[in-house]
């Protein structure tokens, strides 16, 4: 036997969205980002103990928060949802949304004696290294331009008469 629309039962109406549901995501949750250094084990972030140190700080995390998580190679990018938050035992669990292995961020060499130019990760971003030692000179520089720039400060200026 087949339907027709004259047995078929009539369309259940949808249901309708309070608008109070219906707010700026700024004030429902917060958003965090997490720059894992490029040797972390992303599989520990699902084991509660990896975020102890975190839930115990103090910062108020709460389910359906948001955390972008990044390896300071760029080699992961991922979104985790919070599903459980217990400051007072200081627990947090957390889901993944979507996790993209990336290719990570390649290390040209620079042609100098003295200084080498390094990407430390999203925490210190570049660097200058001094090579004799591994010494970090400076670091905090948002691309390699300006770790150039700063390694032509350090050298002599030779005037031109």
């Amino acid at each position: 036997m087949t339907a027709t629309a004259e047995t078929l039962p009539p369309p259940l109406p949808a249901i309708v969205i309070d608008p109070t549901r219906f707010v700026e995501a700024e004030f429902r949750r917060n958003q965090y980002v997490l720059n894992l250094p490029a040797n972390f084990p992303y599989a520990d972030l699902f084991d509660p103990a990896s975020w102890k140190r975190i839930a115990g700080m103090g910062r108020v995390v709460n389910m359906g928060d948001t955390v972008e998580v990044r390896k300071d190679d760029m080699s992961l990018w991922a979104l985790l949802i919070v599903r459980e938050a217990i400051p007072n035992h200081a627990r947090i669990v957390v889901t993944e949304i979507f996790k993209k292995d990336l290719a990570p961020i390649a290390q040209e060499a620079v042609d100098d004696e003295q200084f080498e130019i390094k990407h430390l990760g999203l925490q210190d971003q570049w660097a200058v290294l001094l090579k004799s030692t591994g010494r970090v000179l400076a670091k905090d520089m948002k691309n390699r331009d300006a770790a150039k720039t700063y390694i032509n400060s350090l050298r002599p200026q030779v005037s031109g008469r």
